[in-house]
C-alpha cells in the first residue's frame, strides 16, 4: 500500500512537462473566455507568410525557434500570434490569432483589432500587446500586457 502511495504521489508531482522556449518577464495575460492560460514559452522568427516581418508567438506549450504556427500547428495548447516589422515602433490594427488546439478540435479566432508596440529587437523581442474579439462558443477573447521573448531570427 505505502509503495502504490508513493507512486501516486510521484505521478502526480510530475504533471506535464512544457516544451519551448521561456518567454522573459512580462505582464502579458490572455483570457480564453473563462479560462486564463499561461503563456510560459514564446518565440520570434522571421514570417514566412511576410517576407521582412518576425512572427511572434506564445502558447502554453510547444513554442520555440523551430516553430512555424503559421504554417504548422503545434501541439494540445492555447496559443497567440502576430506578425508586425522587425522594428521598434506602434503597429495599430494588428492581424492577432488567438488558437486553441485539443485532440479533437483546432479553434482559431483572427482579429485586426491587435494593437501592438515593440520596443526593442536587439537581443531579444520586448514589446505590449492589446488584443480583444469574441467566440461563439466560448464568449470574449482578450490579451493584454508586456511580452519578453526570444529573438530566433
Amino acid at each position: 500500500m505505502r509503495t502504490l502511495a508513493f507512486w501516486c504521489m510521484a505521478l502526480a508531482a510530475c504533471g506535464e512537462s512544457i516544451e519551448g522556449e521561456d518567454v522573459g518577464p512580462g505582464t502579458l495575460v490572455l483570457h480564453y473566455g473563462s479560462e486564463a492560460p499561461k503563456l510560459a514559452v514564446g518565440a520570434a522568427i522571421d514570417s514566412t507568410s511576410t517576407p521582412g516581418e518576425m512572427l511572434v508567438m506564445f502558447g502554453t506549450n510547444h513554442v520555440d525557434c523551430d516553430t512555424d504556427i503559421e504554417n504548422d500547428f503545434p501541439g494540445n495548447g492555447t496559443y497567440l500570434y502576430f506578425s508586425v516589422p522587425k522594428a521598434a515602433g506602434t503597429y495599430a490594427s494588428t492581424y492577432t490569432d488567438i488558437l486553441k488546439v485539443t485532440s479533437r478540435s483546432l479553434h482559431s479566432n483572427g482579429t485586426s483589432s491587435g494593437n501592438v508596440t515593440i520596443d526593442s529587437v536587439e537581443g531579444r523581442v520586448t514589446g505590449s500587446l492589446t488584443v480583444m474579439t469574441t467566440d461563439d462558443d466560448v464568449g470574449t477573447l482578450s490579451a493584454e500586457g508586456t511580452f519578453d521573448v526570444v529573438r530566433c531570427f
